[in-house]
């Protein structure tokens, strides 16, 4: 180590030695001066860091020294000696040049960015107005088919209708129809043709089922239509019906009676109430009065024919036979819940011969 600082002494002293020289030769040859040199007695601190080893200075006559191209290094500067000119200038801060470069980056990101989200607005757009465009053919397909289909079942005639309840309803429960409409979209009268004793046969609450089902198909097709109808035999009107407001078939009161009067005197004709001793059912008459609340059943007998008969049965028999008849009214599903009272008439004395009371058990005999 000291002798490497001796040479870079004896350099500096040659130098400097030769420095003095030349200018003392090109100024005056009698001129001499004697340089006093130091070397290692200062230390260099940059930035508090001791960089003695990279720029040592030396005192040269009392003034410190520091080689110009290390210090320009140390202080991350150019130095560039051209012939006579000594030129210092600051070095690029690459930390800076990056930040910058990665500023630059970010910028193009950010402008990549919003050109995509630009692009997606465009496209979100278009799909809007594709849904618009969707929904507005949508409702106008399904305006143009309601329109039509409301067209198509006004046009819909009533003989065409007619065919079809025809084909659909021309049988049930064993028995035939013979179904025929009048009237236009907005009032609609149904004329049903039908055996009697087939239409007794069929119970009550098949009988409105049956009904129902021919006005729902009406009013599927003239949905506004007021319907009301008949239910014969021949010139004989067994049902007479309409329809409520809630589209419920309605059947008249005094029709359904009438109906069930019909159907009493059929079941008694087949002995369907029993049999009394000696007394033929089919000289019997059952008559009703009233209607699905309040009833009164009488059973019509001529005791001019039956009188010896009449008085050879019992309380019981006769109570029996009137009871069957009560409870065959009871059980048809519009007479549930009615009051009902029956009698026995002699229709020759014009008289009641027995009485049995609306709970269907007290029994009186005259």
């Amino acid at each position: 180590m000291k002798k490497m600082k001796s040479k870079i002494l004896a350099l500096l002293v040659v130098t400097v030695f030769s420095t003095v020289c030349f200018l003392s030769i090109g100024q005056a040859a009698t001129t001499k001066k004697t340089l006093s040199v130091l070397l290692g007695q200062y230390k260099l601190l940059y930035n508090n860091e001791d960089v003695t080893a990279q720029v040592t200075p030396i005192v040269v006559n009392g003034h410190i020294y520091v080689p110009i191209g290390a210090t320009a290094n140390l202080l991350n500067k150019n130095f560039v000696w051209s012939k006579s000119t000594l030129s210092l200038s600051d070095k690029a801060n690459t930390s800076v040049v990056s930040l910058q470069s990665q500023v630059v980056g970010l910028q193009n990101q950010l402008v990549s960015l919003q050109n995509q989200l630009a692009s997606k607005d465009t496209y979100i757009k278009t799909l809007s107005e594709n849904i618009y465009s969707l929904q507005s053919s949508i409702n106008s397909s399904s305006s143009s088919s309601s329109s039509s289909s409301s067209s198509s079942s006004s046009s819909t005639s009533i003989q065409a209708l007619e065919d079809n309840l025809n084909d659909d309803y021309d049988s049930y429960k064993d028995a035939d129809f013979d179904i025929s409409l009048s009237g236009d979209k907005n009032d609609v009268t149904v004329t049903i043709k039908t055996d009697e004793d087939d239409w007794n046969d069929i119970t009550s609450t098949n009988q409105k089922k049956y009904l129902q089902s021919i006005v729902d198909d009406i009013l599927d097709v003239y949905s506004t239509a007021d319907i009301d109808g008949k239910v014969k035999d021949g010139s004989s009107s067994l049902t007479e019906f309409s329809v409520s407001s809630d589209e419920d078939v309605e059947i008249d009161s005094s029709s359904e009676v009438s109906s069930l009067e019909k159907k009493l005197n059929s079941k008694l004709d087949n002995d369907y109430f029993g049999t009394l001793s000696n007394i033929d059912n089919e000289d019997l008459e059952i008559v009703l009065e009233g209607d699905t609340d309040d009833l009164t059943f009488t059973i019509n007998i001529d005791l001019d024919e039956y009188e010896s008969e009449w008085d050879s049965l019992t309380d019981t028999a006769i109570e029996t036979y009137m009871e069957n008849v009560y409870n065959y009214i009871i059980d048809q599903s519009n007479f549930d819940d009615t009051e009902v009272v029956g009698y026995f008439y002699d229709t020759d004395g014009e008289d009641n011969l027995s009485k049995l009371y609306n709970d269907g058990d007290s029994f009186k005999r005259n």
